[in-house]
């Protein structure tokens, strides 16, 4: 049979069975996949083996105790040329939440049956924003925290400074971060060229949710749960909201003195909780009620302390005394 002949014949027989088409599960395999989605194998001898589409004239679907395919016993080859211009053929356009890169996407597809043929990736277009944002919303939706990196640190503590606030009765105004909070202010701040976590991420948590705020709920926000506390010795302190219910204020202790009320923040209904630190950062002491320790804690330890750190000041009423970040020779 000539050359000729034998693709005429392949092209009649592709006409007349056009649902017998298989595509080449992966490189080096004999397994293949039938257009209706049966899996089927063909003899690892067979000089077809190597083809990425057949068609399976003489077939078994029955599973074999050793695998999940049925049987091939007989093919042809065919041409992916010809399964392109099948009427069967089916072209999509579809818009869709990559798990690998954490965007939106588009890919340009052609389908023949459940085998894909074709793909290409595509731009999006203006009038298929609507559709990838709720895509892009969907999958901010049911996963936050990977959306915005909500367990990288500045995010944690963010976070914890929302909810210390929410805690109180001077957080009533401000929205939760919850689903519908989420929706809208997404809606507000994408574009078409910015639907990724990525991008997200970037912008960060904070500067999100602050900037949906009114300007005066913006400003009252860093006054009733700032990033830092300003202490006796004029240090601002960052304070760490990470810890739990009462957020923390990790400082030296010399650089307490003088301070004769706990320290607090949210119009005085949060006291923060005080981690005393040594001159040389080292924790010392914990409190809540810094006029109780002055009173008492610190009498027990004083003498471990100047014995322990003898260049440095400590006096003997911790609460009426000046603050200091130096030694005693440099007082």
């Amino acid at each position: 049979m000539g050359k000729n002949n034998y693709e005429s014949l392949r092209k009649i027989l592709f006409q007349t069975y056009p649902d017998r088409v298989c595509q080449k599960r992966s490189l080096g395999s004999n397994s293949y996949t039938l257009c209706n989605g049966q899996g089927l194998s063909i003899d690892s001898n067979s000089l077809l083996k190597d083809c990425e589409y057949i068609l399976s004239l003489k077939q078994d679907t029955k599973l074999r105790s050793n695998t999940s395919d049925g049987k091939i016993f007989l093919a042809c080859k065919i041409e992916l040329d010809w399964l392109l211009h099948s009427p069967i053929a089916k072209r999509s356009r579809d818009i869709f939440f990559s798990e690998k890169n954490y965007r939106v996407c588009v890919k340009e597809r052609i389908r023949y049956g459940s085998l894909l043929l074709k793909e290409q990736e595509s731009k999006l277009e203006n009038n298929e924003f609507e559709i990838a944002l709720n895509v892009f919303c969907k999958a901010v939706l049911a996963d936050k925290e990977k959306a915005f990196d909500l367990n990288e640190k500045s995010n944690v503590n963010f976070i914890g400074r929302l909810k210390t606030l929410k805690s109180t009765s001077c957080g009533k105004d401000y929205p939760d971060i919850d689903q519908k909070w989420l929706k809208d202010t997404l809606k507000s701040i994408c574009s078409i060229d910015n639907l990724s976590f990525d991008w997200l991420q970037k912008q960060g948590i904070a500067s999100v949710y602050l900037n949906q705020l009114s300007w005066k709920l913006r400003e009252d926000f860093d006054k009733l749960v700032p990033e830092r506390f300003k202490v006796p010795t004029g240090s601002n302190i960052k304070i760490d909201y990470t810890q739990g219910e009462q957020p923390v204020l990790p400082v030296k202790m010399q650089e307490m003195f003088g301070q004769a009320k706990s320290p607090s923040i949210c119009n005085g209904e949060i006291i923060l909780l005080v981690h005393l630190l040594s001159p040389a950062g080292r924790p010392m002491q914990v409190t809540s009620d810094i006029a109780s320790f002055w009173q008492n804690g610190y009498k027990s330890i004083v003498g471990e302390l100047k014995g322990r750190y003898p260049k440095h000041f400590w006096p003997d009423d911790p609460a009426n005394s000046l603050p200091t970040r130096k030694t005693k020779s440099k007082i």
